[in-house]
């Protein structure tokens, strides 16, 4: 499922040069799909959290905006859907309970998506997390 998704086929498009990149987003999409493909002996992409993330977002509306009416899931972006899986989605291989990224760190330049992709996060994090977790938010 992983290699038909968004996030994915962003990534592939960066490492073609078909979508034009910064240096260290083309170094991560390159590990991301390495991990996406099975090649990490120490990282996974857990399908089930992504059916999981995807299905709460077929479930949200955009309000407003370009693509108001649309749900979330089609509404976002490539590299914003390679955010959302990258963060939240890849685990480690031996301990699938455990995410690689307790942090995350987004730095894009200004009216490009950030605080959207922010509350969107905020959003699935406070649905699929435990409860009590703590969640920070930082500009």
């Amino acid at each position: 499922m992983i290699k038909s998704h968004a996030s994915y086929r962003y990534a592939q498009g960066v490492l073609k040069g078909e979508i034009k990149a910064p240096k260290y987003v083309i170094l991560q999409c390159s590990e991301f799909v390495q991990i996406a493909n099975g090649r990490n002996q120490r990282y996974i992409i857990d399908e089930d959290k992504l059916n999981q993330i995807m299905r709460l977002l077929a479930l949200m509306v955009m309000p407003k905006g370009l693509k108001a009416y649309q749900t979330v899931a089609d509404a976002l972006s490539g590299f914003q859907w390679l955010f959302v899986v990258a963060v939240l989605c890849t685990v480690y291989r031996d301990h699938r309970e455990k995410r690689r990224y307790q942090t995350a760190i987004l730095e894009i330049c200004r009216k490009n998506g950030k605080t959207f992709l922010v509350a969107v996060i905020f959003i699935l994090l406070l649905l699929t997390e435990p409860k009590f977790s703590k969640f920070y938010s930082v500009a």
